[in-house]
């Protein structure tokens, strides 16, 4: 299954959840509103990183890339603000003063050294610590709902994470 596929599915099963439990707003576990504030500042800050990858990123997988993450984390976006309004849970609407310094950063790069710094940080090592959040969450949320969010929009982070280790590998191998 593609993950443009694999990421459909996921969407129309985080559809569904907050469907099926509209209005059902109760008292929230602790870690399940901290699971969504930090879920939504990894979302927000793959999508202005890559949003600047998209325009400055040399290689056109590495654009290509940019471009899936931008639509990818836009859509489970969408979905994780619904959920959130349904669960009372306010989301962080700006990047921290640490992300922002590091999207800055890669702002003044170019050419492969920008391509291999967005690749390795917003790409493999921000994607592996939002697959650990969302494994995490899968497991151990109280709320069905934020645990079943959690668990659908594991399998694309997963992708995410392959599809970046494999750009990892390529821009390495062709720098040499």
């Amino acid at each position: 299954m593609s993950i443009a596929h694999l990421f459909s599915a996921v969407v129309l099963g985080c559809a569904y959840v907050l469907a099926s439990t509209a209005g059902a707003a109760a008292d929230l576990d602790k870690s399940d509103a901290e699971f969504m504030q930090k879920a939504a500042l990894s979302g927000m800050m793959e999508i202005e990183a890559s949003q600047l990858a998209k325009s400055a990123a040399q290689s056109p997988n590495v654009k290509a890339y940019a471009e899936q993450m931008i639509r990818d984390h836009t859509a489970v976006a969408k979905l994780q603000n619904e959920l959130a309004l349904q669960k009372d849970i306010v989301l962080p609407k700006t990047l921290s003063p640490d992300v922002t310094a590091r999207i800055d950063q890669l702002r003044d790069l170019q050419g492969e050294a920008f391509d291999r710094t967005y690749i390795q940080q917003f790409g493999v090592a921000a994607h592996e610590e939002a697959v650990g959040l969302f494994e995490y969450a899968s497991r151990s949320s109280v709320d069905v709902d934020i645990k079943a969010f959690a668990a659908q929009t594991l399998p694309a982070l997963r992708g995410h994470l392959q599809m970046a280790q494999t750009l990892q590998e390529q821009l390495l191998k062709d720098g040499k």
